[in-house]
């Protein structure tokens, strides 16, 4: 029961604390790092003729989410992830603290 409660009252913090860290991101860091792949982007065009020709045969490109909304989705899920983690973490620490107070701390069996 006190397991079930600690889980929820976790995903509820996590909701709420990874969407507002989501939309931080959206306002603060993601124009930074457009700009940045921007950049990236154009110097790669640059360094590919110095390739010398040799094409092996075997590029394998690592899975980038599409821009948009697939990008700002895996981008939510993961701080969503993050703050269920710091969540359980913090609640555990806490329920430990309190546990280890025992009753001194109760407030109804002072």
């Amino acid at each position: 029961m006190l397991l079930r409660r600690l889980l929820w009252l976790a995903l509820g913090i996590a909701l709420i604390a990874g969407t507002l860290q989501w939309l931080v991101q959206q306002w603060q860091a993601v124009p930074i790092i457009m700009a940045a792949e921007q950049f990236e982007g154009r110097k790669a065009e640059v360094a590919a003729p110095a390739a010398h020709g040799h094409d092996h045969g075997h590029e394998h490109e690592a899975w980038v989410p599409q821009d948009g909304f697939e990008r700002q989705a895996w981008t939510w899920i993961a701080n969503v992830l993050l703050a269920f983690g710091l969540a359980l973490l913090v609640l555990s620490v806490l329920g430990l603290w309190v546990r280890q107070r025992g009753a001194s701390m109760h407030p109804l069996r002072a």
